[in-house]
C-alpha cells in the first residue's frame, strides 16, 4: 500500500475513533425494526435517538443508557418498568423495550414535535397568557394524579421534563423521563438516607434533605414550576445550589408574592395563595395531593375566563329591550364554548336605546365595567351594535325581536370562536411545529414519490413500445 493510501486509512480510522458511539448509529436499523434518523442527545450517561419504525414509517425516540455504571442500569431499568405501566393522555407514550446482545436495553418511546417548556421560557421568559397557563398547569397534573393513582411518584419534575405540543388546534402537554421515578411507599437502594435525588432547583425540602418522600414532594416541585411559567423566575435564587437547597429547606424564607412580580396578572392574589400553599416548606401545610393543588388551579383559571367574558359582554352587549338583550348575551356566550363556566348575569334594567335614524347610540346608564383593551383583544370576540334599519342585514343576521322589526335587527358576527380555536393560536405564540403538519408532509413526500415511479414507468413503457414498433 501507497504512502498516500496509509495517510488517508489513517484519517479514516482517526475520524472513526473520534466518532461518538450514537453517530456511528446513525443508518443502521436496530433489531431490524427501526432505523436510526439522528441523535436527539447524548452523554457520558445515556443517549437518545430519533428512528423511524420499518413499515409504518412511524417516528420513535430510544432511549438507552451506558452499562459502564451499575447504578445508572438499575436506575433505567426502573424507569422502563414504571414507564411502561403509565398510560395517559399527558405522559409520553411507551411502546416498546428491547434487549441487545450483553444485556443493554433500548426504551422505545413516541417521538414528540413541538419543544419543551424549558426551551420556551428561555424564548420568552414566562407563560403570559393566563389562559395557555391555567392549561399546562392543569396537563401537567392530570399526568402527575394519574401517575400517583398508580403508585408512582416523579421526583424530578422540571422544565426540561415538560414537553410542549400543538394538535389539531389544541395545546397539548406531555410529561417525561420518569428516569428516577419510584413506587411509592418503596425506600430503594437509590435513594439511601442523606442521599439527594433530583434536580436541587425544583427539589422538595425532603428531598434535599434525602428523607423518605411521598406525593407531597412532587406537590411541591409543581408549585416551583408554577412560580417559574407565572414570573419568569425561580422562587429562590443563589450562587451556588447549596444556598439554594437551604432556602427550599428554610421555614422562615417566602417566594416573593405575584402581585409584586405580575401585577396585572388576573386573579393573582387567588394564583399566588395556591402556589404558596402548594411551596409550604412542612409538607403537612401543603396541598396533600395534586388533585388538591389541581382543584385550586382550575377554580382560579374558570374564574379568569369568567371574568374576561363577563367584562366582554358588559362592555359589548347590545342596546337593545332589556329581555332581548340578556337573550342575545347568553347566546354569544353559550356559543363560546364555555362549559363549565357559569354565564354572568347580565343587568335587565339599562334603558333602550333608540335606534331612529337620526338618533344617537348612547345608552342612558353606562356599563357597570367596561372591559379593558387587552381583555377585548385576548378573547377575540365581537360583539356588533345594531344595524342602521336602512342597511340590509346579512345573511347570517339574528332576529332578537320580531315586534321592533329592523330597529332590533342585531348583527352577531365572530361569536362562536371557540376556546379551541384560540388555542390553535398558540402555535404562533410559542412557535411549535404541529405534529399533524409533519404527517402531512410525511404524505405528500409519498404521493410526490409514487407520482415519480408512475412517471418513470410510463416513459419506460413509451420506450418499449417504439423500440417494437422499430
Amino acid at each position: 500500500m501507497s504512502e498516500g493510501a496509509n495517510s488517508e486509512q489513517r484519517q479514516e480510522d482517526g475520524q472513526l475513533r473520534n466518532k461518538k458511539p450514537g453517530e456511528a448509529l446513525i443508518g443502521k436499523t436496530l433489531f431490524d425494526r427501526y432505523e436510526v434518523l439522528e441523535v436527539l442527545g447524548e452523554s457520558a450517561m445515556a443517549l437518545v435517538l430519533k428512528a423511524r419504525e420499518v413499515g409504518s414509517n412511524r417516528l420513535v425516540a430510544i432511549k438507552t443508557v451506558t452499562p459502564h455504571d451499575p447504578e445508572i442500569v438499575k436506575r433505567f431499568a426502573q424507569e422502563v418498568q414504571l414507564h411502561g405501566s403509565l398510560k395517559h393522555p399527558n405522559i409520553v407514550e411507551a411502546i416498546d423495550c428491547l434487549e441487545a446482545q450483553g444485556g443493554r436495553t433500548f426504551f422505545v418511546m413516541e417521538f414528540m414535535y413541538g419543544a419543551s417548556l424549558r426551551h420556551i421560557l428561555q424564548d420568552q421568559k414566562r407563560i403570559d397568557n393566563e389562559d395557555d397557563l391555567g392549561s399546562i398547569i392543569l396537563q401537567i397534573c392530570d399526568a402527575l394524579e394519574h401517575a400517583h393513582s398508580s403508585g408512582v411518584l416523579h421526583r424530578d419534575l422540571k422544565p426540561g421534563n415538560i414537553h410542549l405540543l400543538e394538535k389539531d388546534n389544541k395545546l397539548n402537554v406531555k410529561v417525561l423521563d420518569f428516569g428516577i421515578a419510584k413506587p411509592l411507599g418503596q425506600q430503594t437502594g437509590l435513594t439511601q438516607a442523606g442521599y439527594a435525588v433530583g434536580s436541587p432547583l425544583y427539589m422538595s425540602p425532603e428531598q434535599c434533605r434525602g428523607q423518605k418522600v411521598d406525593a407531597r414532594s412532587d406537590v411541591y416541585s409543581m408549585g416551583i414550576l408554577a412560580y417559574e411559567m407565572t414570573t419568569g423566575n425561580l422562587p429562590y435564587a443563589g450562587h451556588n445550589i447549596m444556598t439554594v437547597m437551604a432556602a427550599h429547606c428554610d421555614p422562615e424564607r417566602k417566594p416573593t408574592a405575584l402581585s409584586a412580580v405580575v401585577p396585572d396578572l388576573k386573579r393573582v392574589d387567588e394564583l399566588n395563595a395556591a402556589i404558596q400553599t402548594s411551596m409550604e416548606t412542612d409538607p403537612a401545610k401543603r396541598f396533600q395531593t395534586i388533585a388538591e393543588f389541581r382543584k385550586a388551579i382550575q377554580k382560579w383559571h374558570e374564574g379568569v375566563q369568567a371574568d374576561l367574558l363577563s367584562n366582554l359582554v358588559a362592555g359589548q352587549q347590545l342596546n337593545l329591550p332589556a329581555e332581548t338583550k340578556h337573550a342575545v348575551a347568553e347566546k354569544a356566550l353559550k356559543s363560546a364554548g364555555q362549559s363549565g363556566v357559569d354565564i354572568p348575569q347580565i343587568p335587565r334594567e339599562e334603558s333602550v336605546m333608540d335606534f331612529s335614524p337620526n338618533s344617537v347610540s348612547t345608552p342612558s346608564t353606562p356599563p357597570a365595567s367596561a372591559p379593558a383593551a387587552d381583555d377585548v383583544k385576548r378573547m377575540e370576540r365581537t360583539l356588533r351594535p345594531g344595524q342602521s334599519p336602512t342597511e340590509k342585514p346579512s345573511p347570517n343576521a339574528v332576529r332578537v325581536n320580531d315586534e321592533e322589526g329592523d330597529r332590533c335587527t342585531a348583527r352577531i358576527e365572530n361569536v362562536s370562536l371557540s376556546m379551541d380555536e384560540q388555542k390553535g393560536r398558540m402555535r404562533n405564540r410559542f412557535q411549535l411545529p404541529s405534529a399533524n403538519s409533519a404527517d402531512t408532509d410525511n404524505s405528500k413526500k409519498i404521493i410526490i414519490t409514487i407520482g415519480l415511479v408512475l412517471l418513470f414507468l410510463l416513459i419506460a413503457l413509451f420506450v418499449m413500445a417504439k423500440a417494437l414498433l422499430h
